[in-house]
């Protein structure tokens, strides 16, 4: 059994934004296959960092929604983002140095980041954007969607 299933209880609604949170999903499991099946920590610290690259665009893509939106708790959330980044960029230098390794802990951080930031902040965000959707219609007409960067990196595609 995978530790990161995605299920439809777990999305938010949003076509775009689910879709990236279910990718996160499928890089989170890899992170925890080479916890599990690798003795290599190099192959562990290139999923965390699959996982951040994407973070890190799925982030952007949120805060531009938030920014060409005008939602009102937009510097919050970007603020919880940069705080997740940072954890995520810790957890990646302690398996990268062998400090603290510790494949159970850092799956669970993982989950718990994932699925604390998905159920609260998400999806307040996305309950927001559908009470205003006739006044974010033509904003998000402006978005970009993250870019297949990490994709031709090699790393996990849906």
């Amino acid at each position: 059994m995978n530790c990161f299933d995605w299920t439809c209880e777990i999305g938010v609604g949003h076509p775009e934004i689910d879709r990236q949170h279910k990718r996160l999903f499928l890089l989170g499991e890899a992170v925890v296959e080479s916890l599990t099946k690798s003795d290599e920590r190099k192959v562990t610290v290139a999923q965390l960092q699959g996982f951040n690259v994407f973070a890190l665009e799925h982030f952007k893509y949120e805060e531009g929604l938030m920014r060409s939106t005008s939602y009102p708790k937009a510097e919050q959330h970007a603020r919880d983002h940069a705080l997740l980044l940072t954890e995520l960029i810790v957890e990646c230098e302690n398996v990268h140095w062998g400090r603290n390794i510790n494949p159970e802990g850092l799956t669970s951080f993982l989950w718990n980041w994932l699925i604390l930031h998905i159920d609260i902040a998400d999806r307040e965000l996305v309950a927001w954007l559908k009470s205003h959707e006739n006044d974010v219609t033509d904003a998000l007409l402006c978005l970009h969607l993250p870019s297949e960067q990490s994709q031709r990196q090699g790393y996990l595609s849906d």
